[in-house]
């Protein structure tokens, strides 16, 4: 092996010793309510200390660790954004299959807001479709406790996964987010346009907030809005910011402009 493979083999192996260890930091990206062309509320994305992307710090992570894991990221969220002033909600996911005790789950859930003085009601925990729920039961449990206590649930990634409106049906979700899959082309996709308009009406009559995330391109989000959906997250607004909130969005050009630059 020569100098430059030796030392790029030991800066990978410090970088995944960094993660085995939760040294991690937590960017954020702005969720957006487009009517008001403002930023209501922030996600907590992880990184890795030398800003490994989300999808190499959790391939790094053991099995047997993820419960720790997903401590320490919920940790770092909160204590980051305690750190930025963060005033407006904050979305941090959170695996299921991982709690053993939801009882000792909302004690620690507890005791993290309360060190860090963080209004609970704040507080948006992202169930993701990707993971298939291994106890469905628990998780309904989970929701009871977060709702008892103020928090909210946001089912993230809708659409891509294992549950569909069947989680609508048990965990009575305060949020529900629209995967980049059905809203990536949308503006050119009659399918997904149909779905994500049953979508729209099924979570207005169960007084849902609806959420799209993904929103790359100014003919997605002008489709997304013609359908009736005000709130929105993605590159087009701002990408996530490494230890940073968005206060502030550029003006977006309006749609007539847009129509006749891509006409």
């Amino acid at each position: 092996m020569n100098s430059t493979s030796h030392e790029t083999s030991r800066r990978t192996e410090t970088r995944q010793q960094s993660i085995r260890n939760f040294k991690i930091k937590m960017a954020f990206q702005p969720i957006v309510d487009i009517f008001k062309h403002k930023v209501i509320a922030h996600e907590a994305l992880v990184r890795g200390e030398f800003g490994e992307s989300a999808k190499e710090v959790l391939s790094s992570v053991n099995a047997c660790h993820q419960y720790q894991f997903d401590q320490q990221c919920r940790f770092r969220a909160i204590q980051t954004a305690v750190a930025l002033h963060l005033k407006s909600q904050l979305f941090v996911n959170f695996c299921p299959n991982v709690v053993k005790s939801p009882t000792l789950h909302m004690q620690s859930l507890e005791q993290l807001t309360n060190h860090f003085n963080f209004p609970k009601q704040q507080l948006v925990l992202e169930l993701t479709e990707s993971e298939e729920i291994i106890d469905l039961n628990k998780i309904i449990q989970l929701r009871q406790y977060y709702q008892d206590n103020g928090l909210k649930v946001a089912i993230d990634d809708f659409g891509s996964g294992y549950a569909g409106l069947g989680w609508l049906v048990k965990i009575h979700p305060d949020v529900v987010k629209l995967d980049m899959s059905l809203v990536k082309s949308v503006d050119t996709d009659k399918y997904k346009k149909a779905i994500i308009q049953g979508i729209i009406i099924t979570c207005s009559q169960l007084n849902i907030m609806l959420l799209a995330e993904g929103v790359e391109t100014m003919m997605e989000y002008w489709t997304l809005k013609k359908l009736g959906i005000r709130y929105m997250q993605g590159y087009l607004f701002a990408k996530p910011k490494l230890g940073s909130l968005t206060h502030t969005l550029a003006p977006l050009p309006p749609q007539q402009a847009h129509n006749r630059h891509t006409a």
